[in-house]
């Protein structure tokens, strides 16, 4: 298992790691019973480029599917409901511009993968 990146957000650390699910959440529970807060795991490589799928264009893993298409779509059904129900203080537009980069950063930093 490697850890290829931490963050800290609201007094919790974010972990980005590389390896099996059962080595991950072992160490995800090691971290947060020495640290005393919070730990959360993201998977690396969610967003993927290959040289023989789509171009080389960033796609989910496993799939052909680019992320923009399902983050435009997401971002113009739930960006109402989001502002609505849950932020209202927040406009649609500025939901949905937000996930439209966070789309582009997820695309520009998708790493290249032999399979």
């Amino acid at each position: 298992m490697r850890l290829l990146d931490a963050h800290v957000l609201d007094g919790e650390l974010l972990l980005v790691l590389h390896g099996s699910p059962a080595a991950m959440f072992s160490a995800k529970a090691g971290i947060a019973h020495l640290l005393g807060c919070g730990v959360h795991l993201v998977a690396a490589g969610m967003i993927v480029r290959r040289p023989d799928v789509m171009g080389g264009a960033p796609v989910f893993r496993g799939t052909r599917v680019p992320p923009g298409a399902v983050f435009s779509n997401l971002a113009e059904k739930s960006a109402t409901e989001i502002v609505r129900i849950d932020y209202p203080s927040l406009s649609r537009d500025l939901v949905s511009s937000a996930l439209r980069q966070a789309c582009r950063l997820l695309e520009r930093e998708a790493p290249w993968v032999d399979r």
